[in-house]
């Protein structure tokens, strides 16, 4: 399905279409605070039935002391199928410049819901840590 953009006249395939999202991040574990930056999604629609929705994002966490995992939550913006674990690809930077690193996004049922969950090891106290993140899911 492709729909007129009217200001460019270009066709845009109605499939795939950007939607920003504002999750309320919740601190599980060794975290002072967390903000959203900027989160969107996308959710492809397959003619089979189902889509594919893809969560891409950036927010800052403070970690409560240096060399700490930390985790935090959100609720996700359109329902997934199934249960399983789902893992996809993150990165931190300490936003002082002073180190950069791994981090994990994943999609969890963590007892109270469907859940994105952020995990991290930072290793600097008190300095916040801005987070990219990137995952996709099947919903119906």
């Amino acid at each position: 399905m492709f729909l007129q953009d009217v200001a460019t006249k270009a066709y845009v395939d109605a499939r795939y279409v950007v939607e920003w999202w504002e999750p309320v991040w919740t601190p599980v574990e060794n975290v002072d605070s967390v903000s959203n930056v900027e989160c969107q999604y996308t959710r492809v629609h397959r003619a089979a039935g189902g889509s594919l929705v893809t969560l891409e994002g950036t927010i800052e966490v403070t970690p409560t002391a240096a060399d700490v995992q930390t985790m935090v939550t959100a609720p996700l913006p359109v329902a997934r199928v199934g249960t399983e674990n789902i893992e996809g690809t993150a990165s931190f930077t300490n936003l002082a410049g002073s180190d950069a690193g791994w981090a994990l996004a994943g999609v969890a049922d963590l007892g109270a819901g469907q859940l994105v969950a952020i995990q991290y090891t930072p290793g600097s106290e008190g300095e916040t840590h801005r987070i990219g993140f990137r995952i996709s899911y099947r919903a119906a």
